[in-house]
């Protein structure tokens, strides 16, 4: 700190706020190999510097829960994470308690959350009131294929799309390839455990974001949102299965990008999250919309 006298007043004169403050001046004009990032003040409370770009994480689609994570097609982002259907879109309004569903407003099912109206797992509804597993069947296609809105599941027959088995307000876990839409709802115990039984129920992200993070037990390099890519075990594949919940997954103690060390769990080895089918599982992980009362 120093004083600097000027026209007969004293005025302090901050040398580190001043050099900061030059040093931005000059990044900015491109005069020095200072980063503008040096430049930036704390972001505004609510907002999150991306880049260099001051968002919403809440609410920001590109950049949904944290940054460079951007919602799918047709999805928006809400409390932090990335929901399909709402208000709006291609329905125009829908009423309160209703979500948009190609096109058409379907009532939202605030508590069970499969779409055949019945739990096979996470069954306490008071425990586990965003979470769901549902039972039901498929084809091989990809995990992240675009809802059909035709309920499924158990009695109404197998799904056109693994998340037709999801009800109306719910969204196959993780589809939007961010953790935290599972890991905020359920613990890896949990997930592990409280399903009951031999079962295993799938999302809707690949276990490894690649064959390299897989094959070296180590999940080192996690960006989101994490894939959903096709390949086998066995192949240069490896470790693209979809991530997976229940006593019924298989896992060998390696870390990956969802819960971390040992969390590596999947339901078969022939397949990747691109081209999966219910052959080696027993249906689907349901998370609730936030929207969602």
């Amino acid at each position: 700190m120093a004083l600097h006298h000027q026209t007969g007043v004293d005025v302090v004169w901050d040398q580190k706020a001043y050099m900061h403050k030059t040093l931005c001046v000059l990044a900015i004009l491109g005069l020095t190999l200072t980063p503008a990032c040096f430049c930036a003040t704390p972001p505004p409370a609510g907002q999150t510097n991306c880049k260099g770009v001051l968002v919403d994480t809440q609410t920001d689609p590109l950049n949904c829960g944290v940054c460079g994570n951007p919602c799918l097609t047709g999805q928006k982002c809400s409390a932090g994470l990335c929901t399909v259907g709402g208000s709006g879109g291609s329905c125009g309004s829908c009423t309160a308690g209703q979500v948009c569903c190609g096109g058409t407003c379907y009532t939202a099912d605030p508590t069970v959350g499969c779409a055949d109206g019945t739990r096979e797992g996470f069954s306490d509804t008071g425990a586990f009131p965003a979470i769901a597993a549902c039972a039901a069947t498929w084809s091989a296609q990809s995990m992240q294929s675009p809802r059909t809105c035709q309920p499924c599941g158990n009695g109404l027959g197998a799904c056109a799309a693994p998340e037709d088995a999801c009800a109306f307000g719910w969204h196959l876990c993780m589809k939007n390839g961010a953790p935290n839409d599972l890991t905020t709802r359920v613990t890896m115990a949990q997930c592990n455990s409280a399903l009951g039984g031999a079962a295993s129920f799938v999302t809707g992200t690949s276990i490894f974001p690649s064959s390299a993070n897989a094959s070296n037990c180590g999940a080192s390099t996690c960006t989101l949102p994490l894939p959903c890519t096709s390949g086998n075990w066995g192949a240069s594949g490896l470790g693209y299965a979809p991530y997976c919940c229940g006593t019924g997954c298989m896992s060998d103690g390696c870390a990956n990008c969802i819960y971390g060390t040992g969390s590596d769990y999947w339901a078969g080895n022939n397949e990747g999250c691109a081209q999966y089918a219910s052959t080696d599982n027993d249906g689907v992980l349901c998370c609730k919309d936030p929207a969602v009362q």
